[in-house]
């Protein structure tokens, strides 16, 4: 499948007409299908390609090397994450399955600092420091530096795009930057391994699911048979991006956020078919974002009116997200 391609250039150009084009777009796919393709971001594909390298690299590791960078609090979503870490919903009765993958996961570079603010009460695990494995012995070389370029990046596009979105739906171009000062959003390189031992019974990858975050950026390896969106006529289809192009997604907060204006559209990460799956691995880079989880999230100005009131009572982002973050990974320790 072909998502919408949207060029980014001329809204980061500063170019009136332009970033009117993009926007009226962008609300245009939003309302649609919440999907698209981004170019013209201007972050170097030498950075995807680094990355990527890096990240087999990371994830070829022995298990025990990579286990040392898993934090002991299951509401710490940072480090290493094995296989069999993350459930999600599948099949009849609510029964649950592992994804197929293993992570490795970092948040706000600035929890890193030795004078970082003090998180907020009740929040602790997600403004909790990032576990950075030592380099060479448990990482490659240059593995946190990259990783920290790739989030300044990423994290720079996704606040573009707040403008954009804030333009499309008719704020000023700021009006969502207040909401991620502070943010915890997280930034993750997921390794698909390939499936020697054939998948359970309805385990996919991935199994169907929406982002919990306001919106989610994916880089892709190229490989085929990966991310899969399900159209409005119910069918499974692959999402597949120019090299060098960004999937954006928008996730469950904005959709409620915006009234339901906007939708946050059923995606997954489909198993190859058998023959591939034994001997092709897959990987993608994801960041996830999410505004301070104090952010009052209540029905946006111009998405409610007569005969179309607010749906959704406000609620602060971090209940929110936690909520549905929590719903993945199974409580293992008081802390969760």
């Amino acid at each position: 499948m072909q998502l919408p391609l949207i060029d980014i250039a001329p809204f980061l150009a500063g170019d009136a007409k332009g970033m009117a084009t993009t926007a009226a777009r962008i609300d245009e796919v939003c309302r649609d299908i919440g999907f698209m393709v981004v170019t013209g971001h201007g972050i170097p594909k030498s950075l995807f390609q680094d990355s990527f390298g890096l990240a087999r690299a990371y994830f070829a590791q022995d298990m025990a090397t990579k286990l040392a960078a898993t934090p002991k609090r299951s509401d710490v979503f940072r480090g290493y994450e094995k296989m069999g870490t993350r459930y999600r919903e599948a099949g009849p009765e609510g029964s649950k399955v592992a994804d197929y993958k293993e992570a490795f996961m970092i948040s706000a570079l600035e929890f890193d600092a030795p004078d970082r603010k003090p998180a907020p009460v009740g929040f602790e695990g997600m403004y909790a420091p990032n576990f950075w494995p030592s380099e060479p012995e448990s990482a490659p070389a240059g593995f946190r530096r990259n990783f920290e370029a790739f989030y300044r990046s990423v994290d720079g596009l996704a606040r573009t795009l707040n403008g954009a979105c804030a333009m499309a739906l008719g704020l000023k171009q700021d009006y969502f930057a207040p909401f991620f000062d502070g943010h915890a959003s997280t930034c993750t390189w997921v390794h698909y391994p390939a499936q020697e031992v054939a998948p359970e019974p309805g385990q996919m990858r991935i199994p169907a699911h929406t982002d919990s975050t306001s919106l989610t950026v994916v880089v892709q390896d190229g490989s085929t048979h990966g991310l899969e969106i399900r159209g409005r006529d119910g069918v499974w289809r692959g999402v597949e991006a120019p090299e060098g192009a960004v999937a954006i997604n928008l996730g469950d907060l904005m959709a409620q956020w915006s009234n339901d204006r906007w939708v946050s559209t059923l995606h997954r990460v489909d198993n190859p078919p058998r023959e591939i799956a034994r001997t092709t691995p897959r990987f993608s880079l994801c960041f996830f974002q999410k505004p301070h989880v104090d952010a009052e999230i209540a029905c946006l100005p111009n998405c409610a009116g007569p005969g179309n009131p607010a749906k959704y009572p406000p609620v602060k982002a971090g209940d929110y997200i936690r909520a549905k973050m929590m719903r993945t990974r199974p409580k293992t320790d008081a802390a969760a």
